[in-house]
């Protein structure tokens, strides 16, 4: 059983629309590999303790939370 979406043609909006939505997953695991490489170097020379760099990291995580669920994704 098809139906008028299934069959509809593959458009420009089409291909906006995947560009918009595979934004959002890019953007979120440069950030995490950001954050990690970051971590890495800051930890030796801040003398972060293992709390610390977890919050570091953990930040991250609920700002992407925070920031899903206000923009609406």
């Amino acid at each position: 059983m098809s139906t008028v979406i299934d069959n509809a043609p593959y458009t420009a909006f089409h291909r906006r629309l995947a560009l918009a939505c595979s934004g959002g997953p890019l953007l979120d695991g440069y950030i995490l590999s950001i954050v990690g490489v970051a971590v890495t170097g800051m930890q030796p020379e801040l003398g972060l303790s293992t709390a610390a760099v977890s919050l570091i990291g953990a930040s991250a995580l609920i700002g992407m939370f925070v920031g899903a669920q206000s923009s609406g994704c």
